[in-house]
């Protein structure tokens, strides 16, 4: 499968944005197309949202196309599940946002493989069940957003360092 990307620079992350296609097995992209901007090439994307698409389950393969991300965002993508093992080929995540989804559960070895993500957001999806201690493998935690969920409104802030419901 190939999958159109339109590239974005910011000047604070070179960007891949995925907008409204259905990737039914996301470990099955072959290629992403799109036109780089100036200068720029696949090592230097350092950010991937797919927003408004199909996504049944979580890409596991983005770093073989862009080695150096550092964020990911399903945004609106209907994602019912996310493990440990969807995140262990991504060490280098500092940022995680899973938006708008349809998790119901996130278990307490997530982030087993993830310890430097600084910002993580999980707000408006069905979520009713954390696993206990799900935050402690996170070392640079800065922010975690659990906010409008069917059964858990919070927001974690490193500055207060605690939870606010």
């Amino acid at each position: 499968m190939e999958v159109l990307c339109e590239f974005s620079d910011d000047f604070v992350a070179y960007k891949c944005f995925v907008n409204n296609i259905e990737i039914s097995d996301p470990q099955q992209i072959k290629k992403f197309l799109g036109e780089h901007k100036v200068h720029r090439t696949d090592n230097d994307v350092v950010s991937m949202t797919f927003e408004s698409c199909k996504i049944k389950t979580f890409p596991r393969n983005l770093t073989k196309f862009y080695p150096n991300l550092t964020v990911i965002e399903l945004i609106s993508c209907n994602l019912k599940e996310l493990t440990k093992e969807d995140l262990k080929f991504y060490p280098k995540l500092k940022y995680l946002g899973i938006v708008n989804n349809r998790l119901t559960h996130l278990g307490s070895d997530l982030f087993e493989y993830t310890p430097n993500i600084e910002f993580i957001d999980f707000s408006c999806n069905l979520i009713h069940s954390i696993g206990p201690r799900i935050l402690d493998p996170i070392s640079n935690l800065k922010q975690a957003n659990f906010s409008e969920n069917q059964h858990i409104n919070a927001l974690y802030d490193a500055d207060d360092s605690r939870f606010k419901i």
